[in-house]
Order: C-alpha cells, then sequence, then structure tokens
C-alpha cells in the first residue's frame, strides 16, 4: 500500500483509496441514509452505524451505568458522553470560533454553520460584483 488517495470527492475533496470508500462518503453530502431502523426507522448513511445504534433498543442489555445519575448505557462510548453533561466537559473546540461542545457530532453541526455563512457571502460578493 503506497498511501495513494486517488479518488477525490467533487463537492469537498477529500480523498480515498477505494472508490467504495468514496462513494460511500458522498451519501452524506447527497443526504442519502440507505439503512433504516426497523423499530425507529431512524436513517443511517452506513450499514454498521446501525447496527450500533440497534443496540439502544434492547432494553434488557445495558450494562453501562452512570455512577452519578444511575442511568444506563448499550455501550461504554454512550456513557462517556453522557458524563460530559455532569462534569460540564466540552473537549470539542472549533477552531473557527474557539466554542466548545460536549460531542464530535455537536462540533460537526456547528462547523457546517460557519461553512454556511462563507458560502453566503461568496455568493453576496459575486453578486455584488457582477450585477449589472
Amino acid at each position: 500500500h503506497t498511501g495513494e488517495k486517488p479518488h477525490g470527492c467533487d463537492i469537498c475533496g477529500k480523498r480515498f483509496t477505494w472508490v467504495e470508500s468514496l462513494r460511500r462518503h458522498k451519501r452524506t453530502h447527497l443526504k442519502q441514509r440507505p439503512y433504516q431502523c426497523k423499530v425507529c426507522k431512524r436513517e443511517f448513511v452506513h450499514h454498521g452505524h446501525l447496527r450500533i445504534h440497534e443496540l439502544v433498543h434492547k432494553q434488557d442489555e445495558k450494562p453501562f451505568q452512570c455512577n452519578i445519575c444511575g442511568k444506563s448505557f448499550t455501550m461504554l462510548s454512550s456513557l462517556s458522553i453522557h458524563e460530559h453533561i455532569h462534569l460540564d466537559r466540552k473537549p470539542y473546540p472549533c477552531d473557527m470560533c474557539q466554542r466548545t461542545f460536549m460531542t464530535a457530532s455537536a462540533l460537526t453541526t456547528h462547523k457546517q454553520s460557519h461553512v454556511q455563512r462563507m458560502a453566503n457571502a461568496y455568493r453576496q460578493a459575486y453578486r455584488d460584483r457582477f450585477s449589472f
């Protein structure tokens, strides 16, 4: 393996070694979520994410318990995220505005606001420059 990543996303520029990885990645941009939970109908981009989610519905299998409030979780990672609430931890900082977040997904959602603002500013600058 040479580390070469010949397959690039034409939307964000992210590069991949395998064309299949690029195809799966593009689903995130296209809002395609082909994997649906049979219990709650929540949809997922990746099959593996659906499998992890399905553990939520197994009420009898929640071996990870919060020492502070007693809430139980199916996965250790979910307990760890939950503990941020009690400890007021926000370990995910935005490199654009220095706001901090409890989860990586919350940070990702927040960063989209910066992207949207920049895109709007670019469109407005283009209109201002080229309007006749």
